[in-house]
């Protein structure tokens, strides 16, 4: 039926090879014990998640492993991927637009001017390709300001940029959500957690509970999140984070998002307006 054909492929395949629906078969009967089976390895997994203490809460946790389950071939990962390869590809030759851009900036700059890179969500992938393609053609002077915005860039990713972050990049600033606030809303239905907790969930292949950036839950240098290469990203970042809400803080260290697409909010644009006048 309809419902079946949001299965993954293989459990449909198991349903119609133990008893194939139809007079006389055990269809039903078969779906229920199959999907029973399945939803032993789902409890499985949840219990895994939560003693290693990579869960994201009890009800997220659950959803996340019956969408991995049935929804293997989700569209999500499949969207996810093709973000971040078409980022890549600005920069893959002189004709594209990363890499022309940079062209530009390079005929126009000069020391003592200023270059403030400012990325959401998964422009903070942009700014990590920009970088390296500004690494490579830019004068050694030459290093901009970077503005991160809920990055939704890996850890991983980040962390094979530290060196060019190190050249590069003058001042980094990173706002994001404090932790309450990214588990506090319904960014999709039946989902209860922002677009970061989505992806570091689902959309990330490699890991389940993937680190992200610009969630504070992976800035806690507690174990499990106290890895090598997570204490290195978090040592980078670790005065440059301003995690929402704050307010009457210094100039340019305020932000009043509540939500992952609300990072337009008066005090995050007041904060940017001073960083673009004033540098980080």
């Amino acid at each position: 039926g309809a419902g079946s054909k949001r299965l993954s492929a293989a459990i449909v395949r198991e349903m119609k090879a133990t008893h194939p629906v139809g007079p006389g078969g055990r269809g039903a009967v078969t779906a229920a014990l199959v999907l029973a089976k399945h939803g032993v390895e789902v409890a499985t997994e949840v219990i895994k998640r939560i003693r290693a203490k990579r869960d994201h809460g009890l009800y997220d946790t659950i959803v996340e492993e019956i969408a991995r389950l049935l929804f293997v071939d989700s569209i999500g990962s499949v969207v996810w991927s093709a973000m971040k390869q078409d980022t890549a590809d600005a920069f893959a030759g002189a004709g594209r637009g990363g890499a022309a851009l940079v062209t530009e900036i390079k005929a126009w700059w000069r020391p003592r001017r200023r270059v403030t890179l400012i990325g959401h969500s998964t422009g903070a992938l942009y700014i990590g390709e920009f970088l390296a393609e500004w690494d490579k053609r830019m004068p050694t002077a030459a290093k901009a300001d970077v503005v991160l915005l809920a990055p939704a860039c890996t850890f991983d990713f980040l962390h094979n940029r530290l060196a060019i972050f190190a050249r590069r990049a003058g001042h980094v600033r990173l706002f994001g959500l404090k932790d309450e606030l990214e588990r506090g809303y319904w960014e999709v239905p039946g989902y209860h957690g922002s677009l970061l907790y989505i992806v570091s969930g689902l959309f990330e292949p490699a890991e389940v509970d993937m680190p992200i950036v610009g969630m504070q839950r992976f800035h806690s240098g507690k174990a499990p999140f106290n890895t090598p290469k997570l204490r290195a990203v978090r040592d980078r970042l670790i005065d440059s984070t301003v995690w929402a809400k704050t307010d009457g803080a210094a100039s340019g260290h305020n932000c009043g998002a509540a939500e992952h697409g609300g990072f337009e909010d008066d005090l995050t644009k007041a904060s940017l307006e001073y960083l673009l006048k004033n540098g980080l």
